[in-house]
């Protein structure tokens, strides 16, 4: 981060003026006394310091906070886009849908994360030619190493397809990234059922369960926020954009709830049995997977109107 702070100190003399405001002098006119906009916005960022810190003490709270929030937000995006025409109402209502779907999927996606690092301390022996791997260290290095390797296929692949007339459109992006998400799911799941009677999974069902996930998370996370910028009115660039990484914290929250679910009892726990533990987690990630599959083919059948209401924006 130190690093990246000097190259855009030397650096930011190149960007000119893009990503100020339009009238910077505004932020640097006194509003009381000494005190200009500029100071103003330091301070009460720094003052919301303390209030999340309260907030980690009394997690409870997030559930009003988070669902409050969301709420406001989709109604205030309502109340401005019902006020517009026709062509930029329907284009800001497109990101807005594919917004909210951004939700289930980091929802679902972030299980790699929490539950699935459990199922791997507690349920998984991991074997490559014979030598043993450590199990949370595999199951957090596999999806940012499939991301690299990943991408280094996808992000050529959309130009080449594009010349021919063949890329996906960014609707159809997004129920492909649901059912690339349900096909990792489902691979964890064969995973769990081939070995039921041991309770212990190896290496392969991680290898390619997230193999297939991260295939969706680069159909979707990459031109994500192109997306948004690209459907949003000028005026509402930042709010939705700002919107769209809100949603991307409520699926982490949500994904927090659906973690809950694969919660081993304490009395299964106490045994230490793998046997007995591995069907909590089946069960969830077999209905996941379902979901996922299923969300992804609804949203094939939405991609004509979505494309619609998208215009000339591809």
């Amino acid at each position: 981060m130190a690093l990246g702070f000097i190259v855009f100190v030397y650096g930011k003399k190149t960007l000119g003026e893009k990503g100020l405001p339009p009238d910077y002098e505004v932020l640097k006119k006194p509003v009381f006394a000494f005190l200009k906009p500029e100071h103003l916005i330091y301070g009460g960022t720094l003052l919301t310091i303390p209030l999340v810190v309260t907030l980690f003490h009394q997690y409870h709270l997030m559930d009003y906070i988070m669902f409050g929030l969301g709420i406001i937000a989709l109604l205030y995006v309502l109340s401005v886009g019902m006020k517009m025409e026709k062509g930029p109402k329907l284009k800001l209502f497109a990101a807005l849908l594919m917004i909210i779907f951004s939700i289930v999927f980091w929802a679902i996606y972030e299980q790699n994360a929490g539950s699935m690092n459990l199922l791997a301390e507690r349920n998984a022996q991991m074997e490559l030619f014979g030598i043993d791997l450590p199990e949370l260290s595999m199951n957090n290095f596999l999806p940012p190493g499939w991301v690299i390797i990943l991408t280094m296929i996808v992000a050529p692949l959309w130009p080449w397809l594009n010349k021919r007339g063949k890329e996906p459109s960014t609707p159809m992006k997004f129920a492909l990234s649901f059912i690339f998400l349900g096909a990792g799911f489902m691979v964890f799941y064969l995973g769990c059922h081939a070995n039921e009677s041991t309770g212990i999974l190896p290496l392969w069902p991680f290898l390619w369960g997230y193999c297939f996930i991260i295939l969706g998370e680069l159909c979707l996370s990459p031109i994500g926020l192109s997306m948004v910028t690209k459907l949003s009115p000028a005026k509402m660039v930042s709010l939705m954009m700002g919107i769209w990484f809100f949603a991307s914290a409520i699926g982490e929250f949500l994904a927090g709830k659906i973690g809950s679910m694969m919660s081993v009892p304490k009395e299964i726990l106490a045994k230490n049995d793998p046997v007995l533990s591995l069907p909590y987690y089946a069960d969830v990630i077999l209905k996941i997977g379902i979901a996922s599959a299923v969300i992804g083919f609804l949203l094939m059948f939405t991609v004509p109107f979505l494309k619609r209401w998208m215009g000339n924006v591809k």
